[in-house]
């Protein structure tokens, strides 16, 4: 059996939090996150 994939558009901080809250609710399939983003989210500066 093939398991389910979530395609989250939008990589910033919804897209992120999106993919945490179906890890949180027990998804265990593929999430993909696509966005345009030139930076990952991680190296982005915090004032």
């Amino acid at each position: 059996m093939v398991s389910p994939t979530f395609v989250i558009i939008g990589a910033g901080l919804a897209g992120a939090k999106a993919a945490e809250a179906l890890r949180g609710t027990g998804f265990d399939g593929r999430i993909v996150l696509l966005g345009d983003e030139h930076h990952p989210s991680g190296s982005r500066s915090r004032a």
